[in-house]
């Protein structure tokens, strides 16, 4: 066999090698931390040192806020309750889609109002109508991250979906 078929063949199969390696890591990692792609609904939050992932919901409300982390906010939420941090934005005002929910899950992260933005670190029941933003997908140390009275939130920069 001369030396180009043998490079030739040497590269293909090296090239398959990567393909089937990349395949069996997309298939047991889980998707969130090795083979998810960018996404428009998705962004970080840091709370204090800890920095969790937030999903968002669907709808104007969340289309809204996405908007709004165009670039990356950053700013000190309230402790109330012992299971929630609470910003009222003084400029700003959000859609709403109010609904009563009953029961609030832990990384729930939701609007009071039009302009009262809450994230939960702990669930519990509610009479209270809030307008789903989106959840902290992973709240492992959440309570340890926002349960300690005002405490700094920063929302990553959100890559804009394509309409």
């Amino acid at each position: 066999m001369e030396q180009g078929a043998i490079f030739k063949r040497a590269f293909t199969l090296t090239c398959i090698a990567v393909l089937v390696v990349a395949a069996l890591v997309c298939t047991v990692v889980p998707r969130d931390q090795a083979c998810a792609a960018p996404s428009a609904t998705t962004t970080s939050v840091q709370i204090g040192k800890q920095t969790f992932k937030m999903k968002l919901a669907s709808g104007k409300p969340a289309k809204a806020f996405r908007k709004y982390l165009s670039k990356a906010r950053t700013f000190r939420m309230q402790e109330l309750n012992g299971n929630e941090n609470y910003r009222y934005f003084t400029a700003r005002t959000f859609p709403t889609n109010e609904k009563r929910v009953q029961k609030v899950q832990v990384g729930d992260v939701m609007l009071y109002g039009d302009d009262c933005l809450v994230i939960f670190y702990k669930s519990h029941t509610t009479s209270y109508a809030y307008t789903k933003i989106g959840r902290i997908t992973a709240t492992k140390g959440l309570v340890r991250a926002a349960g300690s009275g005002s405490v700094r939130v920063k929302f990553g920069r959100m890559k804009q979906a394509v309409s």
